[in-house]
């Protein structure tokens, strides 16, 4: 069992039941699923392991299997008693689970706008996929409680209990809300495609950071002077409110001055390890991937593999329970089956590209009419987070003020930089200022003895 943050309180880890054996009078605790066999075995394998290396292209055997097995698991996750539906984004992902949807099922989507989003939605794109599929939209338009950092802080930890979720658990709670009213008592996701198909823009950076530094030839000097260029560029676009593009170059050139095996941890993170306090926290990390030849594989593979051991099963799976049962929704996720997983290692080599991100998705989507994504920018369901911290910098500025308590986590220094970084210079530090508010807001409700019900209502 892992430790919480409350004494003689444990929680269950992913892929695990307990069992209390009244013979005995023993508390066991069983592994029914093993990612490490199930994914990561198959992909060390001799015969995998060579065709990562080769680089060899994506064969037309391995995504006929692709295809023929996602039909299978998605018209199985599509079987229920009572009313099934899905969420529909209009991103790839979900978009391409539509496309499996058998008629007979006779689901509903469910898709999100939000107002006063800068960077718009996708609404419109959802539309047009369950138009095409025969399949009846359900929309509804969410303004994140007219915008109050406080009132998101205070739903996220009435349904989580604890402050180490990101604010896409808020989608994911009114989304099941929406389907629940609607009559929907099970609902299929897309989660799980970005860890298996290689979705992330990190796994392309170590892509680009092997490839900058094989031309570079290693030299510290060049790669110092390409490095501070980048960054000069990553601050230009840093400052444009609707650009995203500025914080993954400064990442990138940081990287460029690192081994491989030590990216993952760089494109990940929120809040940098040297300005932690305690170090604990970034050793246990880099423990957790203690298995044997597991660096030897390819850079990008190491990160898509991190995150399908850490990030999917920890965070991206553990909010969609913790959202859907707040709501008295059951949520399956097709891409997370089990029989997938060997045909993702397969494939895992193939899944990135200079130029592409989940290519097998992107054939299939091609292949099954959806080819109008396949050069759509990833979106999802993730809310305007930094509209959202630009409109409560008092409330910021009041938590940031409490050095007491950050002090005990965090270099004050970096308090300064961040909230310097988005009010004044308007960069975006949105991601980092939203996790430390929610930590401190947490810890005093928590020690103030106060209980963590949410008083909002989204319905």
């Amino acid at each position: 069992l892992s430790s919480s943050w409350i004494n003689g309180l444990c929680e269950l880890p992913p892929g695990h039941f307990v069992a209390y054996d009244i013979n005995s009078m023993e508390l066991k605790i069983n592994k029914w699923f093993d990612l490490s066999a199930a994914y990561f075995d198959s992909f060390t394998s001799e015969k995998i392991g060579r065709s990562c290396s080769s680089g060899a292209n994506l064969s037309r055997k391995n995504l006929f299997e692709l295809d023929s097995t996602l039909e299978r698991v998605v018209e199985e996750h599509c079987l229920s008693d009572v009313g099934c539906g899905l969420f529909l984004s209009g991103g790839l992902d979900s978009s391409l689970l539509a496309s499996y949807i058998p008629q007979r099922a006779n689901l509903k989507a469910f898709s999100i706008r939000y107002l006063n989003d800068p960077f718009g939605d996708e609404v419109a794109v959802a539309g047009r996929v369950a138009d095409k599929f025969g399949i009846e939209l359900v929309t509804a338009d969410f303004n994140l409680f007219d915008y109050n950092l406080e009132s998101c802080v205070q739903r996220i930890l009435g349904i989580t209990k604890f402050p180490f979720y990101n604010i896409t658990i808020l989608a994911q709670d009114f989304l099941c809300g929406l389907a629940c009213s609607s009559g929907c008592k099970v609902v299929l996701a897309g989660d799980g495609a970005d860890e298996l198909f290689g979705g992330y823009p990190r796994y392309q950076a170590t892509l680009y950071h092997d490839y900058v530094r094989s031309i570079c030839l290693g030299n510290p000097f060049l790669l110092n002077l390409l490095a501070k260029s980048l960054k000069g560029v990553a601050s230009l676009l840093g400052r444009k409110k609707a650009n995203h593009s500025g914080r993954r170059i400064a990442s990138f050139a940081d990287s460029l001055l690192m081994p491989s095996r030590d990216l993952h941890s760089l494109f990940l993170e929120n809040v940098p390890a040297k300005f932690l306090v305690d170090y604990s926290i970034s050793h246990e990390y880099n423990s957790f991937f203690d298995i044997d030849d597991f660096w030897s594989i390819p850079p990008h593979c190491v990160s898509l593999v991190a995150d399908m051991m850490s990030f999917l099963p920890w965070n991206l799976l553990k909010s969609s329970d913790l959202s859907s049962m707040y709501n008295s929704i059951e949520m399956r996720v097709p891409f997370c089956d089990r029989r997938l997983l060997p045909l993702s290692a397969k494939m895992c080599s193939t899944s990135v590209g200079i130029r592409r991100t989940k290519i097998p998705l992107r054939k299939l989507a091609k292949k099954r009419g959806l080819a109008f994504l396949s050069s759509h920018k990833k979106r999802g369901f993730s809310p305007p987070l930094r509209t959202l911290i630009d409109n409560n910098y008092d409330s910021v500025h009041q938590c940031f003020a409490d050095s007491s308590f950050f002090s005990e986590f965090i270099d004050l220094e970096y308090l300064l930089f961040i909230e310097r970084s988005q009010f004044v210079e308007g960069l975006d530090c949105s991601k980092q200022i939203f996790s430390l508010y929610m930590l401190k807001y947490w810890w005093d409700q928590f020690f103030e003895g106060k209980v963590l019900n949410s008083s909002c209502s989204f319905l």
